[in-house]
């Protein structure tokens, strides 16, 4: 019995030390990845899905209305309708695009952020796709555009000039057409 006890805490303590056994790992990944309200996506060298957290999962059911089953070994076209941008397929530093997921009103705009990984030897390991929800970003973006808009539209029609500068550096902004055939 003591040398099966020995045996067994070389092997505990090679584990330890060569793999990490006893690391925090998966406690950080559980609280973090699992957490997280982007979309997160790991797939492998061949761009098949091997993880994806809660968000992801929500985003793809969302674009993709029922998910396929088994989700985990979809390919990465199947699941983003993203392709990496480097000739041969691969992604550069960091390639970034804007995907719709969903329909209508319940629809989604997701920046999506797609990284190569590498393997502890140097070789290409797969990908993580981020995404990201800009939805909100994208509409109050629309809603100032449309404002600006309606600004120029009713500043274009007035019957007396407006300039409109800037306080700090004095730079003109804008000038409705009085004011420029006034000062022309």
């Amino acid at each position: 019995i003591p040398i099966a006890f020995t045996f067994t805490d070389l092997a505990l303590a090679y584990g330890i030390h060569r793999y990490g056994l006893l690391d925090l790992v998966p406690v950080a990944r559980s609280a973090l990845i699992e957490t997280m309200p982007d979309g997160a996506l790991v797939f492998d060298a061949q761009g098949r899905l091997v993880d994806l957290n809660p968000a992801a999962r929500e985003a793809l059911r969302l674009g993709l209305g029922k998910l396929p089953t088994p989700l985990l070994g979809q390919p990465m076209s199947a699941l983003l309708r993203f392709r990496p941008a480097g000739d041969d397929g691969s992604a550069r530093a960091s390639d970034h695009a804007e995907m719709r997921l969903g329909d209508g009103a319940d629809g989604r705009l997701y920046d999506v952020q797609l990284t190569p990984l590498r393997a502890r030897d140097g070789a290409p390991g797969g990908y993580l796709a981020l995404l990201r929800d800009v939805t909100e970003r994208a509409r109050a973006e629309q809603s100032l555009r449309d404002s600006e808009a309606r600004f120029r539209r009713m500043a274009e029609h007035l019957p007396f000039p407006i300039i409109l500068s800037r306080a700090r550096d004095r730079k003109l902004l804008y000038g409705n057409p009085l004011a420029v055939a006034l000062f022309n």
